[in-house]
This record gives structure tokens, C-alpha cells and sequence, in this order.
């Protein structure tokens, strides 16, 4: 507030509602026409003070004329900004589930493998960036000294679909592409995350080209205790499952990553390719073990 010299009032400070400047306006024009019926020499200075005055108002209702503005950008930034804030801890909950089911299936599988005393290797074929690989290191090393971890990726992404993998309707979006991450990447995430290289193999290429006899020679590749294929369409399970067939144990673990992908539909993806392998293998046999995700599904290995 204001006190004019002649002991009046005026209601044109910051805090003023609008009232109080209305009113601060009509008093202004009252004294201005008051002064103006004074001699001239006398009321040139009182109008120039009240031209000061209402100058000073101007500038007052301008300034909070604008606070009101900025109050109501920064109200409407805060509101963006706490929707943006729920979204992001959406998709962080989102994502730590879908990771989530894959590391409780791992710490199930390793908790079968102590007590069933299966030997052999983990050997995870479509590695992506190394996340279901590196957990499983973290929770399988400890437990299993002699163990190692078998990496086997394109590292160029997912092949062109073909045949029934590209049948638009039943494809769960997969395209040409899609996971790709280098090696390169894929070598530096490792040594982040800690692991030992000695206890590490890495198989980069096309699973048709390098899942051969050679390839497990030239490794030192022997019995595979865990195989989990995350490789998503049909025909590259195809390549997998006859590299993994004579290296299974009774009691090894073969998880399919992408079960009910396409629909959880038996005739495509790697249910397809699961059961025309078993056709051509009546030797092997296989026991529903355990399911995670809405995705995912692991067998045992009960005769080969």
C-alpha cells in the first residue's frame, strides 16, 4: 500500500486485488480533476504527481498482469510435466516386468540345476544386448565353477522374415533388423557387467551358417546344461535345435523365449519348429517344466 502526502490511500501495491485498484483509479481522477480547477501555477505540479502516480499504477497492473500469466504457464508446465512423470514410471515398471519374469525363470532354472546336478554349459542363442545373458552369468557362475556362457548372435538383428515368419498377420512385428547390436557393444556391455572372458564364448553370424559340428569343435563345446533360444521367428529355431540335439543331457533345460509369440499359435514360430523337430528326433522327449511372461515357456529334457 501507499500513503499520498495529503494522508490519503492508495491501493496499488503488489498485493492489490483488482477492487482496490479500481478504486485507486476513480480517487486518482477525482484529485486529478480537483487539482485542475487550481490556478495553473499550483496544480502543474500536484497533476505531474499524479501522472507519476498513475503511471506507477500502470506498471503495477502490468506486472501482475504478467505473474498471473507466468503463474499459469508454470501451473500447466507442472501438470505436463507430473502426466510426463507418471508415463515414464509406467513404461520403468513395464520394462522392469517384462525382465522381471525372465530373471525369476533364471533363478528357478538355477535353483533345478543344484539340486539335479545337471552338467554342461549355458548357452543362450539370440543375445540381443546381453541382458537375460548377463543375469544369468551373475546367478549361474557362483553356483557352477566349471560352467561357461555361450553368446550366439548375428549381431545384426533379427534375419528377413520368410515363408510363414512373414505371414503379416501372425508376425508380432518382427522385421529385418530388429535386436541388432554389435559385437563390439555387446564385448563392452560384458566386461561393464563384470564377467570373466575365460568363462565366456561368443559365436557371431547366422545360426544356418555357424551352429555346425565345426563351430563346437573349434569352442570346446560339450554337453549343454541351459538352452535358451530367444531367436523369435521359425526359421532360425530351425538351426538351433539340431545344433542342441546331440548336446542334451536328460534333465537339461531348453527354454523357448518366444513361445506364444504369432498368436500362440502351434503351426508358426518356434512351437512349429519344436514339434517337426521332436518328429524328426523320436529319441528326444520333453516335459513342461515352467512358463514366464505371457511369452515364454521351459522344457526338460526327459529321454534323448
Amino acid at each position: 500500500m501507499r500513503v499520498h502526502s495529503d494522508g490519503q490511500t492508495l491501493g496499488w501495491g503488489p498485493g492489490a486485488c483488482p477492487s482496490q485498484w479500481g478504486e485507486s483509479l476513480m480517487n486518482l481522477w477525482r484529485r486529478l480533476w480537483s487539482t485542475l480547477r487550481l490556478p495553473w501555477g499550483g496544480g502543474q505540479t500536484s497533476v505531474q504527481s499524479l501522472l507519476a502516480e498513475v503511471e506507477v499504477l500502470r506498471r503495477t497492473v502490468q506486472a501482475q498482469s504478467e505473474m498471473l500469466a507466468a503463474s499459469t504457464q508454470i501451473q500447466a508446465g507442472a501438470t505436463q510435466w507430473a502426466e510426463l512423470r507418471s508415463r515414464v514410471d509406467r513404461i520403468e515398471e513395464r520394462l522392469f516386468n517384462y525382465y522381471r519374469n525372465r530373471w525369476d525363470a533364471i533363478d528357478n532354472v538355477a535353483d533345478y540345476l543344484v539340486g539335479a546336478e545337471i552338467p554342461g554349459d549355458y548357452m543362450e542363442f539370440g543375445v540381443y544386448k546381453g541382458t537375460t545373458f548377463f543375469y544369468a552369468y551373475k546367478i549361474m557362475a557362483p553356483l557352477f565353477p566349471q560352467m561357461r556362457f555361450v553368446a550366439a548372435d548375428s549381431f545384426e538383428g533379427l534375419p528377413e522374415p520368410r515363408g510363414i515368419d512373414a505371414q503379416n498377420g501372425y508376425t508380432s512385428s518382427f522385421c529385418t533388423g530388429q535386436f541388432a547390436y554389435s559385437e563390439a557393444d555387446f564385448q563392452t556391455s560384458l566386461r561393464t557387467a563384470g564377467l570373466d572372458p575365460e568363462r565366456v564364448v561368443i559365436l557371431k553370424g547366422w545360426f544356418h551358417e555357424t551352429l555346425n559340428d565345426e563351430t563346437a569343435r573349434a569352442n570346446r563345446l560339450g554337453r549343454i546344461a541351459v538352452a535358451w533360444i530367444d531367436c523369435d521367428l521359425y526359421e532360425s529355431t530351425i538351426p538351433v535345435l539340431r545344433f542342441l540335439t546331440p548336446r542334451l543331457s536328460v534333465g537339461s533345460v531348453v527354454i523357448f523365449d518366444d513361445w506364444r509369440c504369432f498368436r500362440n499359435l502351434p503351426d508358426y514360430g518356434q512351437q512349429r519348429a519344436c514339434r517337426e523337430w521332436l518328429d524328426a528326433n523320436p529319441q528326444i522327449a520333453l516335459r513342461e517344466f515352467i512358463s514366464f511372461g505371457f511369452h515364454g515357456q521351459a522344457f526338460t529334457i526327459s529321454a534323448c
